[in-house]
């Protein structure tokens, strides 16, 4: 999971300043989308309905999105 990675600091071993560098680096992707991706893993940790969706593969990152837009106080136990 990208939060885990995030906190382990791993990604301080290639020399990288942050997670989302070394997500940006690997993949070739934009820095906005790796920030979107931590941003996103940490949001789905606090959501076990969904982690649980996604990790089955019941449904995708574009849904997660869309749920953690509409996760607000009050509601967590609904994700």
């Amino acid at each position: 999971m990208t939060a885990a990675f995030d906190r382990s600091q791993a990604w301080r071993t290639d020399g990288a300043r942050s997670a989302a560098s070394w997500i940006r680096t690997k993949s070739h992707g934009r820095d906005s989308d790796a920030k979107h991706q931590i941003s996103l893993s940490k949001k789905v940790q606090a959501m076990p309905a969904t982690f649980q969706a996604l990790s089955a593969g019941e449904i995708e990152r574009s849904h997660v999105t869309v749920l953690a837009k509409a996760n607000a106080s009050g509601r967590e136990g609904m994700f």
